[in-house]
């Protein structure tokens, strides 16, 4: 009468398919409990590493943050190199050989956890101190739809949007900027600590990158305006 459900969902261009399995709650010991995100019993992080160990070729980038701002989507259509934008939510400052202060790295989505560091120039080389790693203990995951649908169906438009674009345009979209991407496979992902130092692929007078929904938008270079630190685009790419 008890069982655990897996279910599965495959697309292959707009064709979705879903599937369920059902396991016996008796078939199936090791279930109960979630595995912890951090720490765990031995065992468990035994069992981790056996299952990380058969994707240590995998390919994951790192993104480096430095802050986050709220644009209207109106005004980053509108944006034009030589405009500067007053940056938010960030701890930078600039220095004699480059910015400095703390940032943020994320791998994948980043919505599980993230690492806290100091951003070091050094010789004109950006680099990223580890201070701590912080992980979310109850994992985040995408929920999955529940209908089951054998064959792919056409919905006709349930919105307004002919008539309510237009108050769409007073949304603000989070700006992130980032000072590059790191590529690392799982294996240099589970030896990261606190206390090392990761060289970043880019100088301390590199443009840093103006990202909305993980495209980038616009590269540009930082400014102090009275006493504010500030983006001065140098290029649009209206990729967003």
């Amino acid at each position: 009468s008890d069982y655990y459900m897996l279910g599965l969902r495959a697309g292959l261009g707009d064709s979705i398919g879903y599937a369920r399995i059902l396991l016996p709650a008796n078939f199936i010991e090791s279930f109960a409990k979630p595995l912890p995100q951090s720490g765990g019993t031995p065992e468990e992080l035994e069992h981790m590493r056996r299952m990380l160990s058969q994707l240590a070729d995998k390919e994951i980038e790192m993104k480096i943050e430095a802050g986050r701002l709220e644009l209207a989507a109106e005004d980053i259509a509108n944006l034009e190199a030589g405009d500067i934008i007053i940056l938010e939510h960030h701890q930078l400052v600039l220095g004699p050989e480059g910015p400095g202060g703390t940032i943020s790295g994320h791998i994948g989505r980043g919505r599980n956890g993230r690492l806290e560091g100091q951003l070091l120039a050094s010789e004109g080389q950006l680099k990223f101190a580890i201070s701590q790693i912080i992980v979310q203990e109850q994992p985040i995951e995408t929920p999955m739809t529940d209908e089951l649908n054998d064959e792919p169906t056409i919905q006709e438009p349930t919105d307004n949007l002919p008539e309510t674009e237009g108050l769409l345009r007073d949304i603000d979209a989070p700006v992130v900027i980032e000072l590059g991407r790191l590529k690392m496979n799982t294996a240099q992902v589970t030896r990261l600590k606190s206390g090392q130092i990761l060289r970043l692929p880019r100088n301390a007078n590199d443009p840093v990158d103006l990202v909305v929904n993980d495209k980038l938008f616009a590269r540009g270079e930082l400014v102090e305006i009275d006493g504010e630190l500030g983006v001065r685009l140098v290029k649009v790419t209206g990729a967003s």
